[in-house]
């Protein structure tokens, strides 16, 4: 009886003995606060519990406002491929979007396929008949042509649909001059850039036009609005001499016996063969001191050059 007790106490204090053991085995960590939850194998190297690898993230998506940004980009650097790529993108997804078909015209346009341009403006009309930007793009479209009376008509549209937008109404007045409607034109010019730059602009253009005695009279009432519009003065001083010129080479023709038909008659609408040395009429903006005027002030240089007085 005494020998079996003493054979359960011997086999529950091996027991225990054996449980102390196993916690205190040299090749796991004993701390209870250790959260690291490291494992030391028998070779003294520390391994972490494997854990799930992170997924990648997603790249961000294509979205129509990133193509069209990239598209402008690419048309503004002259990259014409890329750009009409990813303004189809656009259309193929959105077939209705107005300005990826716009940018499609105008790309045309730059690549030389008038008709497709064309085209191109006129589709982007029929999704949105009122839209200003379609209205203004067609009537540009228009301009760069030459086709002054539709280019006339569709800036009228833009510039009715936004009535608030100064370069619209500018260059409607530019159309307007164009197609002879001079009383328009000034009243819309006078509405973007003030009432002498318009006479100003007008003169400019009529001169460009080959009508050089109406120039005159605008340039003239632009300088005696605004007798510090240098650019006005210019121009006026301008004609006189291409007029002076004219003169001049008639007498010479008439002395000599020599005629040339149509030159005489038509010495106040064409350039005289040699006038006083001018510049090109491009790539001079308006300043304090212009050395050469050559351009219509916009109501952006207008206000450059009220800035500068």
């Amino acid at each position: 009886m005494h020998r079996r007790a003493l054979y359960c106490v011997g086999f529950v204090t091996g027991l225990l003995l054996l449980g102390v053991g196993c916690r205190t085995a040299p090749w796991r960590t004993s701390d209870a606060n250790d959260r690291s939850r490291l494992w030391q194998p028998r070779d003294g190297h520390y391994a972490r519990p494997e854990e799930p690898i992170p997924e990648a993230e997603p790249e961000p998506q294509k979205t129509t406002e990133l193509s069209l940004a990239y598209a402008r980009w690419m048309e503004g650097v002259g990259n014409l491929i890329e750009a009409r790529r990813h303004y189809q993108e656009v259309v193929d997804e959105h077939p209705e979007h107005v300005d990826a078909l716009l940018g499609l015209a105008r790309i045309d346009q730059l690549s030389g396929k008038t008709q497709e341009a064309e085209q191109g403006f006129l589709a982007a009309l029929r999704v949105q008949p009122d839209s200003p930007v379609a209205l203004y793009s067609l009537g540009k479209f228009y301009e760069s042509q030459e086709r002054w009376s539709e280019a006339a008509n569709s800036l009228n549209k833009a510039m009715l649909a936004a009535p608030t937008d100064q370069q619209y109404r500018y260059d409607l007045a530019v159309a307007l001059v164009h197609t002879g409607n001079l009383r328009a034109a000034e009243n819309h010019f006078t509405r973007s850039v003030g009432d002498a730059a318009a006479h100003y602009n007008i003169g400019l253009i009529l001169h460009e036009m080959g009508q050089t005695d109406a120039a005159e009279q605008q340039m003239l009432m632009a300088v005696t609005k605004q007798p510090d519009l240098q650019n006005a003065q210019y121009w006026l001083d301008e004609i006189r001499r291409e007029r002076e010129a004219g003169w001049a080479m008639q007498e010479s023709l008439a002395d000599s016996g020599t005629t040339i038909p149509g030159v005489i008659q038509q010495t106040s609408h064409e350039e005289p063969a040699h006038t006083a040395a001018r510049p090109p009429r491009s790539g001079h903006s308006v300043d304090a001191n212009p050395p050469a005027p050559t351009r219509m002030l916009t109501p952006q240089q207008l206000q450059q050059y009220q800035n500068q007085r």
